[in-house]
């Protein structure tokens, strides 16, 4: 990721069993990473969730991205699929130049639904499956 990016800035909160309330790792990933700087601290924020901010992106990655909120959000449906389609898939959001977009309701209403069932036969067993249009 840092060749992509000049560094990635994290902030997470999160729960882990047999600490008192919600923790916070916030942290620069960078050239100079280094985990043990990162180590969780009794949370300042509420709210459980992770933010990731990806800053400077490099080329020759910034000018083969997708360059709409749209369109980065399928391809992280397609790159993601298996996790979209788990019923704890985690909440999944875009934020670009003021747009706000939730991928996880974009993957609902515009592509789960486009799924058809169809029968197939191989080798003798009778099977289902998804297919998209």
């Amino acid at each position: 990721m840092v060749n992509a990016f000049e560094h990635v800035e994290i902030d997470s909160v999160f729960t882990e069993p047999d600490t008192d309330g919600p923790l916070q790792r916030k942290f620069v990933f960078d050239d100079n990473y280094d985990p043990d700087n990162a180590l969780p601290v009794s949370a300042a924020r509420s709210g459980l969730g992770t933010v990731v901010r990806l800053i400077g992106y490099r080329e020759p990655y910034k000018s083969q991205c997708p360059k709409t909120a749209d369109l980065i959000a399928q391809r992280l449906i397609e790159h993601f699929l298996l996790i979209f389609l788990e019923p704890d898939c985690p909440q999944v959001e875009i934020h670009d130049l003021g747009q706000r977009l939730l991928v996880n309701k974009l993957f609902e209403t515009d592509l789960s639904r486009q799924r058809l069932f169809t029968n197939f036969r191989s080798k003798g067993l009778n099977s289902r499956c998804a297919v998209s249009e």
